[in-house]
């Protein structure tokens, strides 16, 4: 998947939390590999218990950051070390590993990682590959040639999601209490139970799924896109809803084209040294078949990171639509496009499905929480980017 830069906080369009990640609550993760991070040392109080702190305690911050994805992790870091700040971060999933794929220019990526080293944390180091070059694929339409390629000359890279979650973990400058909020927004500043949560002139008091109660000065929501805390002002957005990206994703080890053709230069079409951002073509469909017709009105693109020997992550995505494509859909034509190229899974490692809401109506300005990331609406409405 995609990331961006914004005032250098790392923002990833991670598909994917409550799952596991502080995004939309719609991520399935199957691993043959069983891999997983050991994660959650004791905060600078050192309050943390084995599963979060003590029920029924009081705790008091400046800021309260809830969720523990990549935006919720990025945010606590850098309001702690560059502010001096005292920050807690809540979240029951706090322990899960990251599940999303995310790639970023290298431009952007360094620019955004200079940013971090000012606070003293280094995430320039967390890219498990690099490739130099950036292919997409447009044939067969608007006169196009079916095999002709188009390269970008702007290198891409593959976040290390494990060292990336360490990085921003494992510097001690937040507490982490392994429990969720209750609270559903009824009204502007209003929530529901009665008492969950509350704002007076010192700031806001919130009642945890574990019992614990915090005061803050200051919460901000990195729950993802479906924040139950965040109002929104549908009439900025003209009324008009948001479109979704949708995509299936699998990382696999592919059989060579050719005997003895493991570290060859191509899977497939796809050279191991490009990263492909976007394949369009349809050729792999029956001509003025159903299934053309449906992938002309409703169109999916191929996204494939070659990693490793003959190892692969691909990805058939639908850049955004309304309404939504199926998961299944984008999972059948996946399957398609790998038959039609040739090309053999013979392991599935991974698998992973996207949901990103894209546009949409943006925070109520008025509001005393701070919605950051997916809960802000902090997507490029036609590419799926974070802001």
């Amino acid at each position: 998947m995609k990331m961006n830069r914004c005032t250098g906080i790392i923002i990833l369009t991670g598909i994917c939390y409550p799952l596991v990640n502080g995004f939309a609550p719609v991520t399935v993760w199957h691993s043959n590999s069983h891999s997983h991070v050991h994660i959650g040392k004791k905060g600078p109080l050192g309050l943390q218990a084995e599963n979060g702190s003590a029920a029924n305690e009081e705790r008091s911050c400046d800021i309260l950051v809830l969720g523990s994805g990549p935006a919720a992790r990025a945010a606590a870091s850098l309001f702690s070390k560059r502010g001096n700040r005292n920050v807690i971060l809540a979240d029951k999933n706090f322990d899960k590993p990251w599940i999303p794929n995310y790639g970023v220019w290298q431009d952007e990526w360094e620019a955004v990682s200079e940013r971090y080293s000012m606070c003293g944390i280094d995430t320039l180091n967390s890219i498990n590959r690099k490739w130099e070059m950036t292919d997409c694929y447009f044939g067969g339409s608007f006169g196009i040639p079916t095999e002709e390629r188009f390269r970008v000359n702007r290198p891409y890279w593959r976040v290390d999601r494990v060292r990336l979650q360490d990085v921003l973990t494992n510097h001690n400058c937040y507490e982490v209490i392994k429990a969720n909020h209750e609270s559903k927004m009824i009204g502007l500043n209003l929530f529901s139970p009665p008492d969950s949560l509350v704002h007076d002139e010192n700031g806001s008091t919130i009642r945890l799924s574990d019992g614990t109660v915090v005061k803050a000065k200051l919460i901000v929501d990195c729950t993802g896109h479906e924040s139950k805390l965040i109002s929104k002002n549908p009439e900025e957005d003209g009324n008009v809803e948001a479109g979704y990206q949708i995509a299936y994703g699998l990382t696999a080890d592919v059989e060579p084209l050719e005997e003895g053709d493991e570290f060859g230069d191509c899977i497939g079409p796809y050279d191991k040294e490009a990263m492909t951002l976007f394949d369009y073509r349809t050729d792999h469909f029956v001509s003025d078949s159903v299934e053309e017709k449906k992938a002309t009105a409703d169109p999916t693109f191929m996204y494939a990171m070659p990693l490793s020997g003959n190892e692969i992550f691909f990805e058939e995505t639908s850049l955004v639509a309304r309404p939504a494509i199926s998961f299944q859909e984008c999972k059948d034509r996946c399957m398609t496009r790998l038959e039609h190229l040739g090309i053999k899974v013979l392991k599935i490692k991974e698998e992973e499905f996207c949901y990103i809401p894209m546009g949409g109506p943006l925070p109520a300005r008025d509001q005393r929480i701070i919605g950051f990331g997916g809960a802000a609406a902090m997507v490029h409405p036609s590419t799926g980017y974070h802001m």
